[in-house]
């Protein structure tokens, strides 16, 4: 190429260079786009198809519209979402879990929650249209009935209850209002139609009396020698005293746990109760603990062996009285004492209603 066409050349290219800048200006600058900000929060949106009222780890966080969402900022880690209808009927939970920054969607359905209750109360209402059975249930005692271990209400002595029932077997449980005697009864009903049950509690309430007084006089029988009945109070002593020593709360519970005669209400004496069988007239030979004898003045021939503890209060509220029946004396002891105090322990004759029940 000549050196007239290559200055030719140059000469073009500095036009268009020179066109090309004047063009720029016109246009204005060449913008770049701007990168897009990385996130720096987790959120949750959570989405519903019904209107709903929402809660995130069972906090409230207000009402989404049927189709709408909401957001939330949430910390890295687990999260409880729940829905409810307005009408609190259905509910829906969900478990999210949030592993990093940015969004997390959680989409909540409650209408397929909605439409299968719906459907189960349905097909309840069409059962119970269709069942012509009824169940009546009578009862000769007052008491609380079950159908098939479901509680079914409360029937007065020689009154009814009726219900419709499926047709088939069905067990009818019913249980005195004291809880103390029960009867079952397997009966089948059928498709038309009532089907009555006869439910006899008395004769289980009897039985159970009876056998509680046999009970109680063979034991009172066996244990003849180890009470005696003050005629004049009526009240059932023990025939001895505990034999060692015990404070004023061991001889308590000592009564307390007491089974003899068939009973089990035995208690600590009050201390007129102890003086009213003291008789300076009567003597039983006996021993002070393991130590000196002695004449005890006690009715019943009672074998006592020391100072008797009673439930009333001493001189002071820490305090209880004692009586001994080798003089007739009382003293007021602190309750932690135990020296030579024993416990005798009484019991109203005439109150059978603590009986030991087999």
């Amino acid at each position: 190429m000549n050196a007239g066409c290559r200055a030719a050349l140059v000469m073009m290219s500095a036009l268009m260079a020179l066109g090309a800048a004047a063009a720029q200006q016109e246009e204005g600058p060449i913008l770049l786009p701007k990168p897009k900000p990385r996130p720096t929060a987790a959120t949750l949106l959570v989405t519903c198809d019904l209107a709903c009222n929402w809660k995130l780890d069972d906090v409230a966080k207000g009402r989404i519209e049927a189709g709408g969402s909401a957001n939330v900022n949430v910390v890295l880690g687990q999260h409880v979402v729940v829905a409810a209808t307005e009408d609190d009927l259905d509910k829906v939970q969900q478990l999210v879990e949030v592993k990093a920054v940015g969004q997390k969607v959680v989409n909540l359905e409650l209408n397929p929650v909605r439409i299968l209750r719906l459907e189960t109360e349905q097909e309840a209402r069409d059962k119970d249209e269709i069942i012509n059975a009824r169940l009546i249930v009578m009862c000769d005692l007052a008491c609380n009935w079950k159908l098939d271990g479901k509680e079914r209400g409360h029937i007065a002595a020689g009154d009814s209850d009726n219900m419709k029932a499926e047709p088939g077997q069905h067990l009818v449980t019913a249980t005195t209002e004291d809880g103390a005697d029960q009867v079952k009864q397997l009966c089948t009903i059928h498709a038309e139609g009532q089907t009555t049950v006869f439910i006899d509690l008395k004769p289980v309430r009897d039985a159970r009396i009876k056998a509680a007084q046999e009970a109680r006089e063979k034991a009172a029988l066996e244990d003849a020698g180890k009470i005696w009945t003050d005629p004049e109070t009526r009240l059932m002593w023990t025939k001895k005293d505990n034999g060692s020593n015990v404070n004023w709360q061991k001889a308590k519970i000592y009564c307390r746990n007491l089974r003899l005669a068939g009973y089990s209400d035995w208690r600590l004496p009050a201390i007129d109760e102890l003086s009213e069988i003291y008789d300076p007239k009567v003597n039983v030979a006996g021993q002070m603990g393991s130590g000196s004898q002695v004449n005890w003045h006690v009715m019943g021939n009672l074998q006592l062996t020391g100072w008797q503890w009673s439930n009333s209060q001493g001189n002071a509220s820490w305090q209880a009285w004692l009586f001994l029946f080798a003089n007739g004396e009382r003293y007021s002891s602190p309750l932690v004492g135990s020296g030579l105090d024993r416990v005798l322990c009484v019991r109203p004759a005439e109150n059978k209603a603590n009986s030991i029940v087999p």
